[in-house]
């Protein structure tokens, strides 16, 4: 399914918890050196570009060195983002609760930071900065 940049609740559901595929190439008008620049990402990713690992990242900065090669470039970028979203629903967390109550004080503070969390995806902007 394509998807625009920005929060993929809207695609896959508020409770998803995993990765999704971005791809989209581009044209460069030189070959050489040069910096990728993701923007903001929720929360972790890994790039390819033209096939190959050019790294991974878990809550940036999310700048990449690439080599660009003159011409049409592949760029493919896989988001992972937490288990906050699969843990978070209400009928969930009164499963856990039930199950497996709270030990200490420390799980309280955690479930407002989850609930904070749930925002996922590639957000961008996304730039390539070219060799000069």
């Amino acid at each position: 399914r394509r998807a625009r940049l920005g929060d993929w609740r809207r695609y896959l559901g508020a409770a998803f918890s995993g990765d999704a595929a971005y791809s989209t190439g581009f044209a460069s008008p030189v070959s050489g050196e040069a910096v990728l620049d993701l923007g903001k990402v929720l929360y972790a990713c890994s790039v390819k570009l033209n096939g190959r690992a050019a790294g991974r990242e878990l809550f940036g900065p999310f700048t990449f060195a690439v080599r660009v090669r003159k011409g049409l470039n592949r760029l493919d970028i896989t988001v992972s983002n937490t288990l906050a979203n699969a843990i978070s629903p209400d009928r969930v967390e009164r499963h856990w609760a039930h199950r497996c109550p709270p030990v200490s004080p420390y799980e309280s503070r955690q479930r407002a930071f989850e609930r904070e969390s749930l925002a996922s995806g590639l957000f961008g902007p996304v730039r390539v900065i070219l060799p000069v």
